[in-house]
């Protein structure tokens, strides 16, 4: 596509950059809509917009590369709602002790990417870079209608759950989820000193997981010379680590929870696998950079163990506030999604010159420090235990009926 219309570096980056502009700003209230509306239908309407978005985006692309941003922008306000409306649902549906499995389904995102590279680069191959869109569309109207068909906004609302398993659920949730809704306790949350911790934790997550989604790809082909068709399977395998490793530990952090470890010890304990050790390999780039196999190994290595956020800061939202965790993690993510347009620009100040791997060396180094600084941050001020505000405030409107 970028050959196709002859884009220079600045001018992809700058596209690429374009989601997450429009993905920053809907978190501030997708977690608050989600909590008055429900996640069901705004799950479907995120999936359907993007659908349309996504099949005109040839069209956009083929009348100006303004047309093209302003599309991947809309498509970005679209995805913008999706993870804090998520948070919103599993509020309602997970008892603690499986709320590890149930984050760690968010992790399907990443099985998206890990089969859209190596797939579509044969399809692009095979069809033209056109048709890559055109199927993804497809796939994503096809998700819509299982989703409208199959999901609700709480048991009470599902047509046909089991009346035990309805009973067990709204038991298990019943001393932290209010039956009525209340105000946000906006005050309480930005004096919280753990509510800081999460936020920084999750910034430097999503600073990694950004960079590898968007420039990876480059990475290889460009500084690597590694072949472009082998460079999207190889691309594709920390995902695919991320995605094992994620449910992996989701079920050992349920596993400890059912056996009475208590959940700020677990989320610290944790943060030794889903950020000091993803730093620590990405320093490694740093001493055997020069081979792709490695570096690729380095790179499934570091977001594998990444999975384990799904037991850290993927799941303290959940935690520090029940009643808000959509909010909160809107919150959180709503600063730590800004990496996503300032990651692209960080890698391209610093691979302007030659693009060499001797460049690329200080994003990885960026990277590193995050991760572990972040995590010490966690570990020294950060907590898993139910906030005294979550449930604070003034009451109005039924909780389980929105």
């Amino acid at each position: 596509m970028a050959k196709t219309y002859q884009w220079t570096n600045y001018e992809q980056n700058l596209l690429l950059s374009a989601y997450f502009c429009g993905y920053v700003g809907p978190n501030l209230i997708a977690g608050v809509v989600a909590e008055r509306f429900g996640g069901r239908f705004l799950i479907f309407t995120v999936f359907f917009l993007s659908s349309i978005i996504t099949v005109l985006s040839p069209f956009t692309a083929s009348r100006n590369i303004n047309h093209l941003f302003c599309a991947r922008f809309l498509l970005g306000i679209c995805g913008g709602f999706f993870f804090s409306t998520c948070h919103n649902l599993i509020s309602r549906w997970a008892p603690p002790e499986e709320k590890g499995i149930f984050v760690s389904s968010l992790l399907g995102s990443k099985l998206g990417t890990a089969v859209t590279w190596p797939l579509m680069g044969v399809i692009i191959e095979n069809f033209g870079w056109q048709s890559a869109f055109y199927l993804t569309s497809v796939f994503s109207l096809a998700c819509a209608a299982i989703w409208l068909k199959i999901v609700a906004d709480s048991p009470d609302k599902h047509p046909s759950i089991a009346s035990d398993e309805k009973e067990f659920i709204e038991r298990s949730l019943s001393s932290l989820l209010t039956k009525n809704k209340k105000l946000l306790p906006m005050k309480k949350i930005f004096s919280s000193v753990p509510f800081y911790a999460l936020l920084f934790l999750h910034f430097s997550d999503v600073w990694g997981i950004f960079f590898l989604l968007t420039s990876a790809p480059m990475f290889m082909n460009q500084a690597l010379n590694y072949d472009i068709k082998n460079a999207g399977i190889a691309s594709a395998l920390p995902y695919i680590a991320r995605l094992i490793f994620g449910f992996l530990f989701g079920a050992l952090g349920d596993y400890f929870m059912k056996n009475g470890v208590r959940p700020t010890k677990l989320r610290k304990l944790f943060c030794v696998f889903s950020h000091i050790i993803p730093g620590l390999l990405l320093f490694g780039f740093c001493f055997v950079g020069q081979n792709p196999y490695v570096c690729i190994m380095l790179m499934t290595l570091s977001l594998g163990f990444n999975g384990a956020s799904t037991m850290t800061s993927a799941q303290n939202p959940q935690d520090l506030a029940p009643n808000f965790a959509a909010t909160i993690f809107g919150f959180v993510n709503f600063f730590a999604t800004m990496s996503g347009f300032i990651s692209p620009l960080v890698v391209s100040y610093f691979t302007q010159e030659k693009n060499t791997i001797n460049e690329w060396r200080m994003v990885f180094i960026l990277d590193g420090v995050l991760y572990i600084t972040s995590a010490i941050i966690f570990i020294l001020f950060g907590s898993a235990e139910v906030q005294r505000w979550n449930k604070q405030g003034n009451y109005h409107k039924e909780l389980m009926s929105a």
